[in-house]
């Protein structure tokens, strides 16, 4: 009997590069302050929209919903959205290009988690530009082109919260998970969630499950 089942997609080149310098960013803040949690890849899933967290942080009674961007070149904030100008290398030509602003997609993101944990904690946003040149932006916003200003904010500055509402939010999101298979193709990978009791071994009378 043969099965038939639609493929993993390839990890693009960029993808690849995007999840490597999430992942670098997650790894210094836990080097800067290792008494923080942080939960990376968050799944949003509601009936009003969906949505993926980068990072959420949760640092001494206060949340923190971290966008990170990896727009290159020069970054202008300009009425709801940023002009990115960026160099030709082998023209010089400067390209300018239109991107929506990452502004109103972090406090959507708030909305929807809150809607989803049904919580209702004080979560702080930002947005973390991590390969940008240089940014001009409203300072209406939390924003940082630096680890150790991004990681000084944390620690020192933002809203608390309520420890009660802070738990439920954190006790009701959801994860995503990654299956990552090599063929001959290149590297491929799923993105998805995997409930714990759907993968369960038994190996040697020893019991092997998702968090092992």
């Amino acid at each position: 009997m043969f099965f038939s089942s639609s493929s993993i997609d390839t990890i693009s080149e960029e993808k690849n590069y995007v999840n490597d310098s999430e992942i670098e960013v997650e790894e210094e803040l836990q080097r800067i302050i290792p008494n923080c949690i942080i939960k990376s890849n968050v799944m949003v899933y509601t009936s009003k929209g969906n949505c993926e967290i980068d990072l959420l942080v949760s640092y001494d009674n206060k949340l923190f919903v971290i966008e990170v961007k990896h727009w290159l070149g020069r970054l202008y904030e300009q009425d709801g959205y940023f002009i990115k100008e960026k160099d030709d290398r082998w023209t010089g030509e400067v390209h300018e290009k239109e991107l929506k602003s990452p502004f109103g997609q972090v406090k959507r993101q708030v909305y929807l988690l809150k809607e989803q944990t049904k919580s209702n904690p004080w979560i702080n946003t930002i947005v973390f530009f991590a390969d940008a040149e240089y940014v001009e932006a409203n300072d209406d916003n939390a924003w940082f082109t630096d680890i150790d200003d991004l990681a000084d904010y944390i620690r020192n500055d933002s809203h608390t919260s309520r420890l009660q509402e802070l738990k439920k939010c954190l006790d009701n999101l959801v994860v995503a998970d990654f299956i990552y298979s090599p063929s001959i193709w290149g590297e491929r990978s799923l993105h998805c969630i995997i409930k714990p009791d759907s993968l369960v071994f038994n190996i040697n009378g020893k019991k092997i499950t998702k968090k092992d």
